[in-house]
This record gives C-alpha cells, structure tokens and sequence, in this order.
C-alpha cells in the first residue's frame, strides 16, 4: 500500500492453444489508468513473440474481494481478448 492506495497489478498470459491443450509461455503486466468515461487499457505492443497469443489475464491485489473498478477492468479484458469493442 502506498499512502491510501492499494496496489493492484493486471497483467496478460502469452501462450499456444492446440484443442484442449494449453501451454503458458509468457506474461506480462498490463499498464492499466482511469477515466471519466471509464476504463482505459493501453496494451503492449506483443513483437517479441509474434507466434503467441494471449491466452489469459490475471490481477493480483493487496486486498483478497474485487472492487468494482477492479470487477469492470477484467471484465473489459476479457472482452477485449474476444474481440469485443465496447461495453453498452
């Protein structure tokens, strides 16, 4: 905790998925902000590992109990690792 504020980590799984098998090669941390109009998610550029693709997130937190921001963060992630662009 620094000061008020818990520290959170959101980060990104690089891999390869072959039917029902997974491998986990990879990870990396995701540099996360606020906004008024809501999430903002800046992605890193995956050029080390163009044969890759993400294949999970994950958060880690001080605290055990998602909040909502933390909630509409990985909710965000995982549409955006769908393909899906916008939340109404």
């Amino acid at each position: 905790m620094i000061g008020n504020e818990i520290l959170q980590v959101y980060g990104a799984i690089l891999g390869r998925q072959n039917n029902r098998q997974v491998e986990a090669i990879n990870s990396f941390q995701l540099k996360v902000g606020y906004s008024d109009d809501g999430v903002d998610i800046c992605f890193a550029e995956v050029e080390v590992f163009p044969e890759l693709k993400i294949i999970g997130i994950y958060c880690c937190s001080e605290n055990d109990i998602l909040t909502g921001n933390e909630k509409s963060m990985l909710l965000k992630l995982a549409l955006t690792m769908t393909g899906v662009e916008k939340i109404h």
